[in-house]
């Protein structure tokens, strides 16, 4: 037996993926008692008003080409959930729109200490592709950052 529509799923009379992606936005914002608040709402990532309605969020996402195998992803992974700073990405963009790991010993993203050095790394579609090791964290830092960009991937960068 079906449970009835709520709000928002009335045009299927489904529960609506997207639906369930605006829902699960608010609640890492919003509920200290969800799962994934504390990187969420407990760094201070909010939802702009605007979205609190779910009608102006869909109509958002579906002007930006929304569709079932996308996923909402923030352009800054520091910065808010707003129609600015969000757009619709497949699984392999957004896997490399990640942040720096709290508790790591480097300073930087793809970075990772090797011996008395710093190894340079790009993961990218399930593979860590070595781009080899530097005196400082930084030069490392440097060269990913580089061949992010020569390469035009779409992972976050370090400066």
């Amino acid at each position: 037996m079906s449970r009835p529509p709520i709000h928002g799923d009335a045009i299927t009379g489904e529960r609506a993926r997207l639906y369930d992606i605006w829902r699960g936005i608010r609640q890492r914002c919003d509920n200290p008692k969800a799962s994934g608040y504390l990187d969420y709402g407990g760094r201070g990532i909010k939802v702009c008003l605007d979205w609190y309605d779910y009608l102006i969020f869909r109509e958002w996402a579906i002007s930006l080409g929304y569709t079932e195998n996308l996923s909402i992803e923030r352009r800054n992974v520091d910065k808010n959930y707003t129609p600015e700073n969000c757009y619709w990405a497949d699984v392999t963009t957004q896997a490399c729109n990640k942040r720096k790991r709290v508790g790591t010993s480097t300073d930087y993203i793809g970075v990772a200490p090797n011996r008395k050095n710093w190894q340079a790394y790009v993961s990218y579609k399930g593979k860590r592709n070595s781009l080899g090791t530097y005196p400082t964290q930084e030069e490392a830092a440097r060269v990913r950052d580089a061949f992010v960009k020569s390469n035009n991937l779409p992972h976050k960068l370090n400066f």
